[in-house]
C-alpha cells in the first residue's frame, strides 16, 4: 500500500513539474517566441508553401487556387484533367474543410477518401463554402487550394484507414523536441486529425520507432479498424524528416512551431503545412512531458549558432533524458486526458 501511494505521489509530481499545460504554453512559448507578423505564413497555406519552396523544402504541387466565384466556372475543365487531388481552405484549421478525392469517375463524379461519391455539384457547393469563409480561422472570405494528393508510403500507410498518415514534429527554437504519427480511422473519414477521431502515435525522436498510441484521450495498442499493432514501427526517412523540420524553422522562424510532414511513395518526405499553435497531444502519445525540455532550451544562448546536425543531436539528447525521467516514475500512462487545442 505504501509503495502504491509513493508511486502515485511521484506520478502527480511528475505531471505537475514536467507536463506542459495550454495556458503555460500560450504565455511562455507562443506569445513570447512566435512573432505575429509571421502568422500569415502559416495561417495561409498558399503563402506558407511559397516560402518553403523558395528555400528548397518539398511541398505538394499546387494545381489551382480558386479565389472567387468566377474561378468556379473553369472548375470542370481543371478537375477532369486530374485523377486524384485534395481541396482545402488556405486559412483552414484542424483539418476542417479538407476534401480528399481518391479518383475522378465518369459522368462528373468523384470518389472520396471515406468511400463516398460526390457529384460536380457537390464539389462546387463545398468550394463555395470555402470561399465564403465557413472553414477559415476568422470566418473571413477564403481561397480554395487544389493540390497534389499524396500517394502514401506503404510502410506507414498500412497503419492508417484509407487516408494518408502525417507526422508532426514539434520544433522549438530550431530544435526538434517531440514527434507524433497521426493516423486516420473510419470515424475520422480518412483524415488524420485527432479531434476528428484520428489516432496519435508517439515516435521515439532518437530512433524513429513508434511507441504508444492514443485515441479519444485513451491509450490503445492496435488500430480500431484494422487491428494492426501500432508500436515498434520504424518510420522511413526519419533523419531526413528531422532535417526538413529543422530547415522549416529557418524558412519560417516561429520559435514554437509544428511541422506536419507526409511521406509520398514516389517523391519521399514533404511538408504538408506549418502550425503556429501546435497542440499538446504529443505529450500523451509519448507518455512524457515537454515543460522541462522547453525550459532548458529557452535558457540556452547558443542555439542560433548551432548547425542543423547539432540541433538534431541536441533534440535527441533532451528527448532521451526526459524519457528516462518519465520511465523512472512509472511505466504506466502518466497523462490520462487529451488537450485538443
Amino acid at each position: 500500500m505504501r509503495a502504491a501511494c509513493q508511486n502515485l505521489v511521484q506520478r502527480i509530481s511528475y505531471i505537475r513539474d514536467h507536463v506542459l499545460g495550454i495556458n503555460y504554453r500560450n504565455s511562455e512559448y507562443i506569445f513570447k517566441h512566435n512573432p505575429k507578423h509571421l502568422y500569415p505564413l502559416v495561417d495561409d497555406k498558399l503563402k506558407g508553401k511559397d516560402v518553403l519552396l523558395a528555400v528548397g523544402i518539398p511541398v505538394p504541387e499546387t494545381y489551382a487556387a480558386i479565389r472567387s466565384y468566377f474561378d468556379l466556372k473553369a472548375l470542370p475543365t481543371r478537375l477532369h484533367r486530374l485523377n486524384s487531388f485534395v481541396i482545402k481552405p488556405t486559412n483552414g484549421f484542424g483539418g476542417e474543410g479538407v476534401l480528399i478525392v481518391e479518383e475522378s469517375l465518369p459522368g462528373g463524379r468523384f470518389r472520396l477518401a471515406d468511400g463516398s461519391h460526390w457529384t460536380l455539384k457537390d464539389l462546387r457547393r463545398h468550394l463555395q463554402e470555402i470561399l465564403a469563409g465557413v472553414y477559415s480561422l476568422n470566418q473571413f472570405p477564403d481561397t480554395a487550394l487544389c493540390e497534389y494528393k499524396i500517394n502514401g508510403d506503404d510502410r506507414v500507410g498500412a497503419l492508417s484507414f484509407k487516408g494518408i498518415p502525417d507526422i508532426r514534429i514539434l520544433v522549438f527554437r530550431g530544435i526538434p523536441v517531440m514527434a507524433m504519427l497521426r493516423l486516420s480511422t473510419k470515424r475520422s473519414k480518412g483524415k488524420a486529425n485527432l479531434h476528428q477521431g484520428g489516432i496519435g502515435v508517439g515516435i521515439d525522436l532518437s530512433t524513429g520507432r513508434t511507441t504508444h498510441a492514443i485515441s479519444d484521450g485513451h491509450y490503445v495498442t492496435h488500430h480500431p479498424d484494422s487491428g494492426i499493432k501500432l508500436s515498434d514501427v520504424i518510420i522511413p526517412h526519419w533523419e531526413n524528416l528531422l532535417r526538413i523540420a529543422t530547415h522549416s524553422y529557418k524558412a519560417v522562424p516561429l520559435g514554437y512551431l509544428g511541422v506536419d510532414l507526409v511521406i509520398d511513395r514516389d517523391l519521399g518526405p514533404m511538408v504538408l503545412e506549418l502550425n503556429a499553435r501546435p497542440g499538446l497531444q504529443l505529450q500523451m502519445a509519448n507518455r512524457m512531458g515537454l515543460k522541462k525540455t522547453l525550459a532548458q532550451l529557452q535558457k540556452q544562448d547558443n542555439v542560433a549558432q548551432m548547425s542543423q546536425a547539432e540541433c538534431i543531436s541536441l533534440g535527441k539528447t533532451l528527448y532521451e533524458n526526459e524519457r528516462q525521467k518519465a520511465l523512472k516514475v512509472s511505466n504506466q500512462p502518466l497523462i490520462t486526458t487529451c488537450n485538443r487545442v
